[in-house]
């Protein structure tokens, strides 16, 4: 107040003609002329906001009726802020009382303003409700000024609960009685205190006396609480006696209040008092206003909570969803909690399902009533004012529950006592209302947040971000420009506050948790004439135009105890970083290390996030409430800030310099009321907090814009913002490690280990030893696998746990990281112990199968002897039935083995698990996977894979759908000027539209009666092109967006200029600025149309395709999805990522994170599809054989159980074939095992290294063709996969005739087994009766004789079995059946002695036919052995025919896929050398990390070919460059498919790759006599096809021409700071290029302002020295520019030899300004006449140049113009004019 006084003051003295009243300002007048001036809305915010620091105006001065003789008039907005909570005291004078103000300041640290001769200082009355006390204090005082009328008094007196009524002491002795006239007045029942002013100190208790006396004649008129006070003369406020008398005083007063007043006014006394004094119609108004909120205030306010469900029931459900989100997205993949994901994903997708607003569902939920409530709300005239007394009685209840309640987390009913929840619930009840009801929502929220008020952007308290409604609201401010600052900092530190300060806005301010999640609020800037603008922005010091609004952004308290969740702290962090111009760091005193290590994590965030975040944000750190703000103090603490972020490479990624760092005083200043360490503090605002506040606003706006002006369009307008803003935080979901660690160090920790825990899993659990633990345990049954498996694995695991706790020293690792990489180490163990054993039960299914089909296996050999054991005997019927029960059980336990909701989880959790060892940085997380599960559920279903295909693509193009532009990011490094790309670099493109590339580059290129079409204003044709969006062909798009929009490649005028050396033309800057939006623009417009330059969808095609291939290779089976598999794609991804990213690199864009993300998403699913399918194929194959083999199952059955002799045949058929069976399962074993040793033993031979290594020694036969050899150079996996197939020939040779040998000797083995039965037979014929031989040569012990009969039958069998597997057979062997013994006679064993011993190899294979439970039941009972035998020897030619038909050949016995295997590593990496184009031959599989990765990268081990033989050429000469890459030296320059840049740079794009010499200097030199030979045979087809020049010797590389380059640069005023110093940085990278180039160029510098000046005169380009060109400041004047430009062509001295010569030197003038001058008519004519020594002209401006006056000069001079949009274009465009 007393600076705005100051002002006045001056600007009156200062005026003509001065006003003739003497009107003194006051912060009184100034209230009610603002009030005056407002709507009854404005008048409220403005009363509030007055209230919370100052006393406020209760009666002021008529001013607008005194005409009508009214001297006073009430204010009615003290209605909105009167406090009722606590007695209000009314202090007024009687008589001429001096001081009143200063003695109430004094007592209760007021501050009423002092009277001055001013209207507003004679009878008016300000109130003080001591807002702005912590504690609360005791009361409210209001301050009567002047004399206070009585009738007034007697109109106001039953607001107050007591009076304080001051008489000086010369008043109270002339007339006493006038303070009895006053007291009458005031009601009897109040407290009423007189004071006696300026009584001398000894004359107190006389005065007291008198007053007393006084009081007595009037006592029944008085209230019997009048008290009195005779107190000194006080207006010495330092005087030790006025100190106590004022103390005195003040506890006085308070000891009085708290006894006297017990009960003080209710608040609807107070209002209905109030009312009295207003306008009936503001009362009616305000009564309306009442009856608007009080039906929602008190559904609010009813405490019961049975109600929530009415109230709030879409909120519940809303949170319920939320949570349960959070939980899954908390949950960590590989913590021991990971096995609940499913069943919360099967929850929150019910609940989704229930709270879609688009399903139908039988009783849809209800919004509730206080929706219902708060719309009746909205629908009021004054929806504002309404919401405005809603919030400020919410506020009061609030505030009523305590403020440890309010700082913690709030129930659901209490945090729906505030507006910003109201809202949330609206927004969440919109989609669920009607249209109207949606309409008006939006209005509202539209115009209330048009009108400053904060609104929510991220929800805090269920982390959501409702931007789909934001989106609709936003839209309405499309066509305006907004500045982004926001805040960050830790709880209570004054956020909220110094925003409000510094920008007037209205965030909500108190202690602990006021701001829960993020808000905004925008402030609207003026929109002012040019005058008045400028007028503006000299006050401010700043440059405001084109900016419509700042959007601040207030952020929730960091590390907080009650949030107590440093992730979503850095979630806060990182999200503001990312989408704000400025971001304020609000520092409670010193630097907090904590925070320090937040915002470095973030920064570092922000580097990798991978999506459009803000380029370099800008970062103020404020140092607020320092007891010392003198910054010099802090330098240490500054200086370790700015250090720590260069070190971590961190500096242009966020702008941080001393400039950016401040230090503020608290705001307040405590000031107790009295001594007492309990009384009440009054929070005065602090004078310099304000002022330096005022001071910072300048800075931060100044610095927001210049980080305003260096970003792209999303970021300037609202609806972008919100687009990018939501992307962002999608992305901070889909990618939770951006946030999770609590430091840099950690994460690098955490990527270290990772690595370690790759490298053990890989040297460990191998694919070999996988394979042998499979084939180990085969055999076992399914219980034993699982128990064998658990085994091994917990030993490999203890074994893992012990290495990683010796890592973890090694690293010093967190106890975070600790636990996190040991729960990530355990799910890896985990997963693939899982896989492993799910192969292994899969393998004994599979053998188990085999056996079910060859002999019944083990489950019907059980049953056969259980009803054997039993002693039953079955007919065949019986059989039969009992057969099918078996059956259907057997049907029933396998489809058990196989739930396919279990099976796909598994399937989901093993490929994640997988994936993520070798993808870490753009994997989404589990959750995210999992909301694509009904999506994969769908696809499981379907059979045919192409089909599955389709649906994800068509589900991926819908994602980059969504992602609109930003499925591309904007790189904001600045491009490397020393990188050259050119017209060949487009030739070279293989994912971008090149052929659209190649028209718009020629559409920029045309020549002036062409480009006449194009000179329209680059305003216009923005309106232009975002008003025509009709159809075009791709040449017409792209020359009229190149001409348009950009205006590059102006009219060349035709001259006779010598035409410099032919080199290839750069690609022109505006080129690829152009192309850069347009690429932008397309995905905006129709992000997968086939016409577009970058195609996303196709691209995800290509990748598809190959990763099918991977899969599926050249065989029908795909392959099994493996760990090599699962690496093999993710780097076959990541090569597609960086070969697309260095082509967008170009136009200075990349594949978001978000694409590689979705990417990575739909390949992940594939595999999990793939993987699926492989159980689900298992499976279904069992059933498919057991069907098939049904029949034949029951007729083995029915033979073994039922005693019949039209059994002995079909159970010999059955006998006979499952010898025959069983051998051919010995030889599919035997030669399996004979593949794996020959596998084995030429494995080496078969790797991609080595086969490569014998195609590079078959360059020099002479019988190699020129066909094989360019096939070799351009499609080298082909001749590679030929000649594996080659080598493959002849090891599968060899490994056939060993199978055919091994076929041989088993079939030898078969006809043993017939001959021994057909021995047999003849034998048996000396016998006797063959129907009783049977019955003759067993002895029963008991039983009747039919079943001896069957019994007998059955040890036949036995001995039968006896006699093929080797055994002795002797008389008195004795067989138990069914409880009876049975012993075998002479006469039996006499036969069997006769017979031949079977050889050991027959004698195995009976052996090995016995039953897994030992039992030897392989024969049913024989009634006729004659029968039995006949019927063996008469399937003999069947089986033997069947046997020999079996191919023993590898492709046969190939169960496991050995071909496939040996072929795909053959096949190896698909990764080319970006330089040479020879193939990667890496066998990454060694290491299980991605390839490409650090420990994993690409090579060429068996040495590089010729660059020439990828296209690769010099620049000048055109030649194919003949030089290997192991040839080549870090600092020079290489041009690869028409890009230059220096060797070191070309590595560091390439840092998959290992160029280092993996071959020694001799066989580096045969490998290049190899290729030389093979150039000189095929070397011109490649030039053909490449457009080189054929040559068989690189010669010497001519320099490129020279010129004498003149610069003009601008050093005028208007150039200083940022411009000069990006000019000096251009000039710098010009010079370089142009030495590194090798041309003996001269440099002529001008410096020009308002004079010209050399700064260098015709020098060598090396003895440019940048730092001699000195700024001058100043006007500017072309005139003096462009003459000494004709004098230096004109002076140019004679060559004195010929080493010095310039005069051939054409001349290149380089014309830079940013300024505003004449036009040099008389220099440029001058200059056209020398035009036959001008090469080139180019002008360079950007700012607020006169572009008409700049243009007419390149015009004249045929020049080339640029117009820069930012500073850091600057040195692309030197770049470009230098490489030109």
């Amino acid at each position: 107040m007393n600076a705005l006084t100051f002002k006045y003051q001056t600007e009156k003295y200062n005026m003509t003609n001065p006003p003739s009243d003497d009107t003194n300002l006051s912060l009184r007048m100034v209230l009610h002329v603002l009030l005056m001036s407002s709507d009854i809305f404005l008048r409220r915010i403005i009363m509030s906001l007055a209230s919370k620091r100052n006393p406020v105006p209760f009666v002021s001065p008529a001013i607008l009726n005194r005409d009508a003789n009214q001297q006073h008039e009430f204010i009615p907005a003290i209605i909105h802020v009167w406090d009722h909570t606590r007695p209000t005291i009314l202090s007024f004078g009687v008589g001429s009382c001096q001081g009143k103000s200063s003695l109430l300041n004094q007592l209760f640290k007021s501050t009423f303003e002092q009277r001055i001769d001013s209207v507003y200082f004679q009878g008016t009355i300000d109130l003080d409700f001591g807002y702005c006390f912590v504690p609360e204090r005791l009361l409210n005082i209001a301050d009567a000024h002047g004399t206070l009328d009585k009738q007034l008094l007697q109109k106001i007196q039953s607001l107050f609960d007591g009076f304080l009524i001051h008489i000086d002491k010369t008043s109270f002795d002339k007339n006493a009685s006038a303070v009895l006239e006053y007291l009458e007045i005031l009601s009897r029942d109040k407290f009423q205190l007189m004071i006696i002013r300026d009584v001398p100190i000894n004359n107190r208790q006389d005065y007291f006396s008198k007053a007393q006396a006084l009081l007595k004649q009037s006592d029944s008129r008085l209230s019997k609480n009048v008290y009195v006070y005779p107190l000194i003369n006080a207006s010495n406020a330092n005087d030790r006696d006025t100190g106590f008398a004022i103390q005195s005083l003040r506890e006085d007063i308070q000891k009085k209040v708290t006894k006297d007043i017990n009960t003080i006014n209710s608040r609807a006394e107070i209002l209905s008092n109030l009312h009295k004094l207003m306008q009936p119609d503001y009362v009616q108004y305000l009564k309306e206003m009442d009856g608007i909120i009080q039906p929602l205030t008190r559904r609010l306010l009813d405490k019961n909570q049975r109600r929530n469900d009415q109230n709030f029931p879409l909120y519940l459900k809303f949170q319920e969803l939320c949570k349960l989100r959070q939980k899954l997205k908390r949950l960590d993949f590989y913590g021991s909690e990971s096995e609940n994901m499913f069943e919360i994903n099967e929850k929150l997708f019910k609940l989704e399902n229930e709270l879609d607003p688009r399903s139908k569902h039988s009783s849809p939920i209800s919004s509730g009533d206080i929706f219902q409530s708060y719309v009746d709300i909205l629908k009021s005239d004054n929806m504002l004012m309404s919401l405005d007394l809603l919030a400020t009685e919410l506020k009061s209840a609030l505030r009523g529950l305590g403020a440890d309640k309010i700082a913690g987390n709030l129930n659901t009913e209490h945090a729906f006592l505030s507006l910003e929840v109201l809202w949330r619930n609206s927004i969440i009840c919109h989609d669920y209302a009607s249209v109207a009801t949606q309409k008006l929502i939006q209005d509202c929220y539209y115009e209330f947040i048009a009108a400053g008020f904060p609104f929510e952007i991220i929800d805090g308290d269920n982390f959501y971000f409702q931007h789909q409604f934001l989106s609709k609201i936003l839209h309405r401010f499309a066509s305006k420009r907004i500045l982004v600052i926001s805040i960050i900092g830790p709880q209570n530190s004054g956020k909220s506050t110094l925003l409000n300060y510094m920008f007037g806005t209205l965030f909500d301010v108190r202690d602990g948790r006021c701001t829960r999640g993020i808000y905004g609020s925008l402030v609207k800037l003026p929109k002012l004439d040019r005058a008045r603008r400028g007028q503006l922005e000299n006050v401010l010091n700043i440059n405001i135009q084109n900016i419509d609004y700042m959007m601040l952004i207030d952020t929730e308290g960091l590390l907080s105890i009650e949030k107590g969740d440093k992730e979503y702290d850095r979630r806060l962090v990182l999200f503001c970083l990312a989408v704000s111009h400025l971001v304020i760091v609000n520092m409670l005193g010193d630097v907090n290390e904590t925070l320090k290590d937040m915002l470095t994590l973030c920064a570092d965030s922000l580097k990798q996030i991978g999506v459009n975040t803000v380029n370099q944000p800008i970062v103020h750190f404020v140092l607020n409430q320092k007891a010392d703000p003198n910054l010099k103090n802090h330098n240490d603490a500054i200086y370790k800030i700015i250090d720590d972020l260069k070190e971590k490479e961190l500096a242009e990624t966020i702008d941080i310099n001393f400039k950016t760092f401040h230090s503020l005083p608290s705001a307040f200043k405590k000031e107790r009321v009295s001594n007492d360490t309990s009384s009440a503090c009054f929070l005065r605002t602090e004078p310099d907090f304000i002022e330096r506040t005022q001071e910072l606003c300048q800075k931060v706006i100044e610095s927001a814009k210049s980080a305003y002006e260096r970003c792209s369009e999303m970021f300037s307008d609202p609806e972008q913002w919100l687009k990018t803003a939501v992307n962002i935080f999608d992305t901070l979901q889909k990618f939770p490690d951006l946030t999770y660690f609590k430091d840099i160090n950690e994460r690098r920790q955490d990527d270290q280990i990772r690595k370690e825990i790759s490298d053990l899993i890989s040297a460990t659990l191998s694919a070999t030893y996988r394979e042998k633990m499979i084939q180990d345990t085969c055999e076992f049954m399914e219980y034993d696998i699982r128990n064998h498996f658990q085994k091994e694995f917990q030993v490999h695991q203890e074994n893992f746990d012990i290495q990683l706790e010796n890592i973890f020293k090694i690293t010093n690792a967190s106890d975070r990281i600790r636990d996190r990489s040991r729960q990530f180490l355990k799910r890896q163990v985990t997963e693939i112990s899982n896989a492993w054993c799910t192969a292994a039960i899969q393998a004994h299914d599979q053998k188990q199968m085999e056996r079910l089909v060859k002999d019944g296996s083990a489950d019907l050999r059980k049953f056969i002897d259980d009803i054997i054991k039993r002693g039953d005997t079955m007919d065949k019927e019986e059989a039969t039935k009992e057969f099918e029960l078996m059956w259907l059980k057997k049907i029933e336990s396998i489809k058990q083995n196989f739930n396919p909701e279990e099976r796909l989880k598994q399937a989901i959790k093993f490929v994640y698990a997988n994936y993520n060892i070798f993808e870490k940085q753009s994997l989404p997380t589990h959750d995210l996977v999992l909301q694509h599960l009904q999506l994969i559920q769908k696809l499981i279903e379907i059979n045919d894979m192409r089909n599955v295909v389709n649906i994800l693509k068509k589900n991926f193009n819908k994602l980059t759908t969504d992602l609109q532009s930003h499925a591309l990011e904007v790189c904001h490094k600045q491009s490397d000027a020393s990188v050259g790309y050119t017209l060949a670099t487009l030739h070279n493109f293989k994912h971008l539209n090149k052929d659209i590339l190649t028209d718009f580059n020629k559409a920029g290129s045309v020549q002036a009666n062409t480009f006449e079409a194009f000179n329209v204003s680059p305003e216009e044709n923005v309106e232009h092109v975002e008003r025509k969006k009709e159809k075009r062909t791709l040449l017409q798009r792209g020359m009229k967006f190149a001409g348009n929009v950009m205006g590059f490649g102006s009219p060349q005028a035709a001259s006779n200029i010598p035409s410099a050396p032919a080199i290839p033309t750069p690609l022109p800057f505006d080129f690829m600025k152009a192309t850069h939006e347009m690429i932008l623009n397309e995905f905006d417009e129709k992000s997968n149309a086939n016409s577009n330059i970058c195609n996303i969808p196709k691209f995800f095609d290509r990748i598809l395709h190959d990763v099918m291939i991977i899969v599926n290779g050249n065989d029908a089976v795909p392959r099994p999805i493996e760990i090599d598999i699962v690496q093999k794609i993710v780097g076959l991804i990541n090569t597609y990522f960086n070969e697309m990213d260095l082509e967008l690199l170009v136009f200075r864009l990349l594949l978001s994170k978000q694409t590689k993300s979705n990417i990575h998403l739909c390949v992940l699913i594939v595999l999990t599809i793939f993987y699926y399918n492989e159980q689900k194929k298992h499976f279904t194959q069992q059933l498919e054989t057991l069907e098939a083999q049904k029949s034949s199952l029951l007729n083995y059955f029915i033979s073994m159980v039922v005693p019949d002799a039209q059994c002995d045949q079909e159970g010999a058929k059955l006998f006979a074939t499952q010898v025959k069976n069983t051998i051919q399962t010995i030889l599919m074993r035997n030669g399996q095992k004979i593949i794996a040793t020959e596998v084995q033993n030429n494995q080496s031979d078969l790797s991609r290294k080595r086969i490569q290594t014998i195609c590079d020694g078959k360059l020099l036969m002479p019988s190699i063709t020129n066909d094989w050899l360019l096939q070799y150079i351009q499609a080298p996996t082909d001749i590679i996969v030929e000649e594996f197939q080659n080598l493959w020939n002849g090891i599968q040779q060899g490994i056939d005739q060993q199978l055919e040998k091994e076929k041989k000797q088993w079939r030898q083995t078969l006809v043993e087994f017939f001959n021994r039965i057909e021995f047999l037979l003849s034998s048996l014929a000396n016998e006797g009766s063959s129907v009783q031989y049977i019955d003759d040569i067993f002895e029963a012990s008991g039983g009747t004789a039919s079943d001896n009969l069957i019994n007998k039958g059955q040890c036949m069998g036995l001995l039968l079995y006896t006699y093929l597997s080797g055994g002795t057979v002797q008389a008195d062997m004795a067989y138990i059946v069914r409880r009876n013994k049975y012993t075998l006679k002479t006469k039996g064993s006499k036969l069997f002695e006769k017979l031949p011993s079977p050889s050991p190899k027959l004698a195995d294979v009976i052996k090995s036919m016995k039953g897994e439970d030992g039992s030897t039941m392989i024969i049913a009972s024989i009634k006729n052995l004659h029968k039995f035998l006949e019927t063996i020897v008469g399937a003999r030619k069947t089986l033997e025919d069947d046997y020999d038909g079996i191919f023993a050949t590898f492709a046969v016995f190939d169960k496991d896929q050995i071909y496939n295997k040996l072929l795909d590593k053959a096949r190896g990496c698909t990764s080319k050398c970006p330089c040479c184009d020879r193939p990667c031959d890496v066998d990454h599989s060694l290491i299980k990390s991605n390839p490409g990765d650090e420990d994993n990268r690409h090579a060429c081990q068996t040495g590089h070919q010729l660059r020439a033989m990828a296209g690769t050429k010099f620049e000048v000469s055109n030649e194919a460059s003949l030089s290997q890459c192991e040839q080549m030296e870090d600092g020079k320059p290489i041009i690869v498919r028409g890009t230059k840049k220096t060797w070191l740079e070309f590595k560091k794009d390439h840092p998959q790759w290992d160029f280092g010499n993996a071959i020694n200097p001799d066989d580096l030199n045969k490998l290049r006599s190899k290729f030389l030979h093979v150039w000189g045979k095929i070397g011109k087809c490649l030039c053909q096809q490449y457009g080189m020049k054929f040559v068989t010797n690189n010669t010497p590389q001519a320099a490129p021409a020279a010129f004498h380059y003149i610069l003009l640069l601008d050093a005028s005023g208007s150039m200083a700071g940022d411009p000069w110093n990006a000019l000096m940085q251009a000039v710098k990278e010009f010079i370089r290029i142009r030495i590194d180039c090798g041309a003996a160029d001269r440099i002529t510098i001008i410096v020009f302002a308002s004079a010209a000046k050399y700064a260098m005169f015709n020098v060598e380009s090396k003895a440019v020295d940048i730092g001699k060109i000195q700024f001058t400041g100043g006007g500017t004047d072309f005139t003096k520019a462009f003459d000494l430009v004709v004098k230096t062509i004109e002076t140019i001295p004679l060559p004195t030899s010929t080493a010095n010569a310039t005069q051939n030197l054409s001349f290149i003038i380089i014309f830079m300004t940013d300024g505003q001058a004449n036009y040099p008519e008389n220099e440029l004519n001058k200059l056209l006449t020398m035009r036959t020594k001008i090469n080139q002209f180019w002008t360079v401006t950007f700012g607020n140049a006169q572009m008409d006056l700049l243009k007419k000069i390149n015009d004249k001079m045929g020049g080339t113009f640029k117009e820069l949009k930012t500073l850091e274009e600057l040195i692309s465009v030197y770049a470009e004019i230098a490489r030109n």
